[in-house]
């Protein structure tokens, strides 16, 4: 999610004009990813498998293209768990 192309996409869809050398500070407030594992459960018993959680937030300034930042998140998700 960090990835220049991306957060230009992210910008664009917040309608945020953003120089390049500013991009990845003024994104860092606007689009926070974080991520944790979770046990899978099988019944009570819990398998060394372990699932990825990744838990992205946004906010959205007035202008922004809910639609379009929803699918482009969806779709790095995508790219980056590979489904």
């Amino acid at each position: 999610m960090c990835d220049e192309s991306v957060l230009k996409e992210l910008a664009q869809d917040m309608n945020q004009k953003v120089d390049s050398k500013d991009l990845s500070m003024v994104m860092r407030e606007l689009v926070k990813v974080d991520y944790t594992g979770s046990a899978n459960t099988v019944g009570t018993a819990i398998s060394s498998e372990v699932n990825p959680v990744i838990t992205v937030s946004v906010i959205l300034p007035k202008g922004s293209d809910t639609d379009r930042v929803i699918e482009t998140v969806k779709n790095e998700m995508k790219a980056i768990s590979g489904d």
